[in-house]
């Protein structure tokens, strides 16, 4: 992916410096006051050090303007950097006990029921089959250790009135992982029936969805829409992101993703559509338990009916719109035409690509569901080391009571890259959630990409659902 630096403006600068320092304390668990101070001082520090230089004289050309490049880049990496150079191994130990605590907590908060159970951990969500009829779906992941043997043994001796879902094969690169329904007390006497490798994470099955694009443009980005002029950049969001020189009326980036396959999880692709240049493929739809693999000459398979994917995919690699133009974009069909999906079908998506797909690949998923899934978060991170990267959105909630992105899954997942959006003048969008699991920011207020409507249609969207596939671009 592209690296993408962005610099607050002169006029923005003293709030994001404020916002940075009130992160660590805007929590729905409350921090203890001397944790709070201490990681409020090491933000500020780290935001001092990257504070932008003063904005250019005013330009009144519209799109013809140069704005000038960023310094700032929100990234865990950084900030865990950051904190080690002032911590003592035991102050870190206990800051990492306490944050852990903290997230069990607000796990609670948001209704998530957490057990422990012979050292397994079961999470059963407040919005579940499981917690509204006492009976559904449940994702049971083990960490370490484990063959394709133990998950066919989970197969094998289920408890009477289950029945299996969906299993993963770790021995050909996939996720020790396995899905069945049943009670929770039959989850009990499953977990009662095996020796485990390690100790599994067990969630109730749950609905997603995909991040509602905006309906609205910020008054302050300016003139943000398809540029015309010949050779130009069709969007402003890419011209933003090739170099560290802001906007400059080029796109010209060292790389175009040539041979690489972008997996686009979402709403599916319309792969006709003229923009992709027969680089969209369909690959895959998991709309149910059983999984569908597209024949790629196929164009109704994965095919997109709602327009949330399209656009994604046009951002990521379109000729007109892209980051990437000459990435292989493949069209992942994990949310329905109602717009709703399920948690586990996005896993048992990710085990696809980590068994059958290619490399190198990237995952961009725009979609987003409440509190914390165990097994999502193992499951991007299994994916990142099997050489998948993960880029998610970070969430359209930044101006409601839960702005932070660490409530939704899966941009709170570790190992996943999370995108808030910015707008023309590099300052964050007000819908856009932030907060730490917020890794960095791109182009996300009124981005022109592919619709499906037709093979030529095109419009203009907001979110960090488009800003997401400027990063996986």
């Amino acid at each position: 992916a592209q690296a993408i630096w962005l610099k607050a403006s002169a006029q923005t600068e003293v709030q994001t410096i404020i916002a940075i320092i009130r992160i660590p304390c805007h929590r729905t668990a409350p921090l203890s006051m001397a944790a709070c101070v201490k990681r409020a001082l090491a933000l500020l520090a780290l935001a001092v050090s990257v504070r932008g230089e003063s904005a250019s004289s005013a330009c009144s050309a519209g799109d013809r303007c140069e704005i000038a490049g960023s310094k700032l880049l929100q990234a865990r990496a950084s900030r865990q950097r950051s904190l080690l150079a002032v911590e003592t191994e035991e102050d870190l130990e206990e800051d990492l006990e306490e944050l852990a605590e903290e997230e069990a907590q607000e796990s609670e908060l948001q209704g998530a029921s957490i057990e422990e159970y012979n050292g397994a951990t079961i999470t059963i969500h407040a919005d579940s089959e499981v917690a509204r009829t006492g009976s559904g779906v449940w994702v049971i992941i083990v960490p370490e250790n484990c063959t394709t043997y133990d998950v066919d043994q989970m197969a094998d001796h289920m408890p009477k009135g289950t029945t299996p879902v969906f299993r993963g094969d770790p021995s050909h690169g996939g996720l020790c992982v396995f899905a069945m329904t049943g009670t929770k007390e039959q989850v009990l006497e499953e977990l009662d029936t095996h020796q485990w490798p390690s100790p599994p994470k067990i969630d109730s099955d749950k609905k997603w969805r995909y991040i509602d694009e905006i309906g609205l443009v910020e008054t302050d980005e300016g003139n943000a829409g398809l540029l015309q002029q010949g050779g130009k950049p069709k969007s402003w969001g890419v011209d933003r992101v090739d170099d560290r020189k802001g906007l400059d009326n080029d796109y010209s980036p060292l790389l175009t993703g040539d041979g690489v396959s972008v997996y686009v999880a979402d709403t599916g692709i319309r792969t006709t559509h003229w923009d992709f240049k027969g680089r969209a493929i369909p690959t895959l739809e998991v709309l149910s338990p059983w999984r569908r693999v597209c024949d790629a000459r196929d164009t109704q398979c994965a095919v997109d009916r709602e327009g949330h994917g399209t656009h994604c995919a046009g951002t990521i690699g379109g000729y007109w719109f892209g980051v990437a133009k000459g990435a292989t974009l493949h069209a992942v069909k994990v949310i329905q035409d109602n717009r709703l999906g399920e948690l586990s079908w996005f896993v048992e998506a990710l085990d696809w690509v980590m068994t059958s797909g290619l490399r190198p690949a990237v995952v961009s998923a725009s979609l987003a569901g409440e509190g914390r899934s165990p097994t999502v978060d193992m499951t991007v991170d299994r994916a990142t080391q099997s050489g998948v990267t993960v880029v998610v959105a970070a969430g359209n909630d930044g101006d409601t009571s839960k702005p932070s992105a660490c409530s939704y899954t899966p941009a709170n997942a570790p190992a996943a890259i999370t995108v808030g959006a910015t707008g023309y003048y590099d300052g964050r969008a007000s819908f856009s959630n932030y907060g730490t699991c917020v890794d960095i920011f791109a182009p996300g207020v009124s981005i022109s990409s592919d619709t499906p409507e037709d093979d030529w249609a095109w419009n203009r969207k907001s979110g960090t659902s488009m800003a997401c596939p400027h990063v996986a671009g």
